[in-house]
């Protein structure tokens, strides 16, 4: 998913696809702050996208994504990797798909 939305649902709905669940511990033993970011301007395929995702979700996600390591730093309690994605462009008109470097994702 580039651009915001939708993304939370599709990694829910891709664990219940492969027969797991969720656990969400209580307050005082687990919680999370999300990382400040700014907010991403809406992607309007995000409704198709989560339609299609039975189909896409074994081809479509971390097994194609194209990126760049820029940092990996081992902390206590989670490793924090930092990369340059490759965003795809849309198809062009002869049905290949372009790509180009996106701004760098933590």
């Amino acid at each position: 998913f580039w651009g915001w939305g939708a993304e939370d649902d599709d990694m829910y709905r891709r664990i219940r696809f492969q027969n797991l669940h969720i656990t969400r511990p209580k307050k005082d033993i687990a919680r999370y702050t999300m990382i400040k970011h700014k907010k991403e301007q809406a992607n309007k395929d995000r409704n198709k996208l989560l339609k299609l995702g039975k189909r896409r979700y074994k081809t479509d996600g971390l097994v194609n994504l194209k990126y760049t390591l820029v940092s990996k730093e081992l902390r206590p309690l989670y490793t924090n990797v930092t990369v340059i994605l490759e965003k795809p462009k849309k198809t062009t008109s002869r049905g290949k798909r372009e790509t180009s470097a996106a701004e760098g994702y933590t």
